[in-house]
């Protein structure tokens, strides 16, 4: 991981929700969970968009979605975009284990983390709530998320 004070700048934002520092159940795991380099690079990237507008698009860890402590992360996005567009592919080994819906799922990459593709659209200079949060979430075999991906990628409103 990296750990110096110009990765550690990246995250600072993300250690709050609805104004407060965040003061978690588990303070190690909130620290593991800032400093993985997937949100490091979330934060580096967005940082690097002009104040008006600009789209940043990745493909990360899925971790960030339902994770309690990343809860930063999900309201700075929310108030720093327009419009937000994710992909929820799953495909974690140790929640397919776990959680008998995901059984069968499979991830789309040789990897252990689940996988979740972003897309952030930023068209405006002051901070509100998003206007448009659109999501879809794949379970299942990876042919038929590769199959999805090239061929049926409409992502619907969150609700």
């Amino acid at each position: 991981m990296n750990l110096n004070d110009a990765a550690r700048a990246h995250i600072e934002r993300f250690r709050y929700a609805n104004g407060q520092k965040i003061r978690a159940r588990n303070p190690l795991q909130l620290e593991r969970n800032l400093n993985d380099d997937y949100v490091k690079f979330l934060g580096f990237s967005s940082a690097l968009l002009p104040p008006g507008a600009g789209v940043l698009g990745m493909i990360t860890n899925r971790m960030f979605l339902d994770s309690e402590s990343l809860v930063g992360l999900r309201e700075w996005f929310m108030t720093n975009f327009d419009q937000i567009y994710i992909v929820d592919l799953w495909g974690s080994s140790e929640e397919s284990r776990r959680v008998a819906r995901l059984a069968n799922d499979e991830n789309v990459f040789d990897i252990l983390q689940g996988v979740a593709v972003s897309l952030l659209v930023r068209r405006r200079s002051h901070k509100a709530v998003a206007r448009l949060v659109h999501a879809r979430e794949v379970i299942g075999k990876r042919e038929a998320k590769y199959r999805l991906l090239i061929d049926d990628l409409a992502v619907g409103e969150a609700g």
